[in-house]
């Protein structure tokens, strides 16, 4: 027979092939190993990383969070009493005793704050400093911090404001990068031609009557927010002139001199000394008898419900008088002079200005204050401040100011008052707290 030659060599490759593979899986296998292993080892390690990344994040997030809260706490604490703690704050940052944190926030963490006065003694203006830190874990703590200032100084944007209604029926020209009005209630043009150079506005209705045409350079807006007013009062603004005069002494400048002109008919000059410095007063005069008078100040009794009454100038228009300084009366003033006069008149019942006097502010950025009304039916040129009433103003006369006027009460205009006002004055009076200013 003859050999079948291919099924002889066919199985001689096949064994030949099972030979040559042989011992080739294991390391396959081995190799497949590592590269899972080294992948799962990676995978693993961006998980934790993540993890922590993610853990890192949340802790920090708490930590503004706590700082946040320690700013709040320290709000709260300040609105207590903003005025005597503002004038009280120290030079340099110092722990500030606070409310701790409630539940749940205390579960995550607690803050501590410090505070220090800004700008000179008196500003009313604190750095407040706060700092958040977490509870402690496997990954230890974080930690943020805030930094904010806070203040009850009153800032002003208007040239006139009042708390409660306005009513412009003169031909007022009100003038300046702040030459605006507001009203709290209602503001009403009646019969006016009046000029107001930016805005005219209220939180009632801005309206206007008559023949009224007012030129308003801005725009005239009804139903706007309530604006702030501030509280006025003569023992404030008295204690400002007596914060400006420690300062000035301190400071080694000649304090401006303060007047109390007291309702028994009594003259009283202000003195500064020690360290930390005090003011104190000593009788130059009276008590003066019913329309006695000195230095071109005349007093007048006390008349049934009436309190006291203080003149400046002794006939209409005549000389003011030749002191100068910061003039606080116990009851009425009246400012019947002509001209110069450098003066601040803070007065706890009205003010009355019939005369024509040149008057220059002492107190920073005020030329009046009063406990109740003021009244200006003269034509004063008022020079570099203020006009303040706890209640009303009213203005029948010719004034031309430099400043701005704000009551608590309304604002009545029907003369022909000139008022300018270019932003940026400081005078001491406080509202409410509020932050001007914040971050990290």
């Amino acid at each position: 027979m003859t050999p079948i030659r291919g099924r002889q060599h066919r199985p001689a490759i096949r064994m030949a092939d099972r030979f040559g593979e042989r011992g080739v899986a294991l390391p396959m296998a081995l190799i497949l190993l590592v590269v899972l292993s080294t992948m799962a080892a990676a995978v693993l390690a961006v998980g934790t990383s993540e993890t922590n990344i993610a853990s890192n994040l949340v802790r920090s997030a708490q930590a503004l969070y706590m700082a946040e809260a320690g700013i709040e706490a320290a709000f709260a604490a300040i609105n207590v009493d903003p005025t005597s703690i503002l004038a009280g704050a120290p030079a340099t940052l110092t722990n500030y005793a606070v409310a701790s944190p409630g539940a749940p926030l205390a579960t995550y963490g607690n803050y501590a704050v410090q505070y220090r006065a800004v700008g000179a003694a008196g500003s009313n203006t604190v750095e407040v400093v706060a700092t958040g830190t977490t509870s402690n874990t496997g990954l230890g703590r974080a930690t943020r911090t805030i930094r904010a200032f806070m203040t009850n100084t009153y800032t002003a944007v208007d040239a006139v404001r009042s708390d409660q209604g306005m009513q412009i029926s003169g031909n007022a020209a009100v003038s300046g990068a702040c030459g605006s009005v507001h009203s709290n209630a209602g503001l009403q043009f009646q019969g006016s031609s009046s000029t107001i150079a930016v805005n005219a506005t209220s939180t009632g209705t801005v309206s206007t009557s008559g023949s009224s045409s007012p030129t308003i350079g801005g725009t005239q807006i009804s139903g706007v927010p309530r604006r702030p007013v501030p509280p006025i009062s003569a023992a404030s603004a008295l204690t400002a002139a007596e914060t400006q005069a420690k300062n000035a002494y301190s400071a080694g400048a000649t304090p401006p001199n303060i007047y109390l002109l007291n309702a028994d008919g009594t003259i009283q000059q202000s003195s500064v000394s020690g360290s930390p410095p005090v003011v104190t007063y000593a009788t130059i005069a009276g008590p003066l008898s019913n329309n006695g008078t000195w230095d071109n100040l005349k007093y007048r009794q006390p008349s049934g419900p009436n309190p006291a009454t203080w003149e400046a100038g002794l006939t209409p228009g005549g000389a003011a008088p030749t002191i100068s300084g910061i003039f606080y009366v116990t009851g009425n003033a009246a400012v019947k002079s002509g001209g110069s006069w450098t003066a601040t008149v803070i007065a706890t019942g009205d003010i009355d200005v019939t005369g024509s006097p040149t008057i220059t502010s002492v107190l920073t950025d005020t030329i009046f204050v009063a406990g109740d009304d003021i009244d200006v039916s003269g034509s004063p040129t008022l020079q570099d401040g203020i006009m303040a009433a706890h209640d009303d103003v009213e203005i029948s006369g010719s004034p031309t100011m430099t400043g701005y006027i704000v009551a608590e009460g309304t604002v009545d205009i029907s003369g022909n008052p000139t008022i300018t006002f270019g932003c940026g004055m400081n005078p001491p009076l406080t509202g409410s707290l509020w932050i001007i200013g914040w971050g990290y």
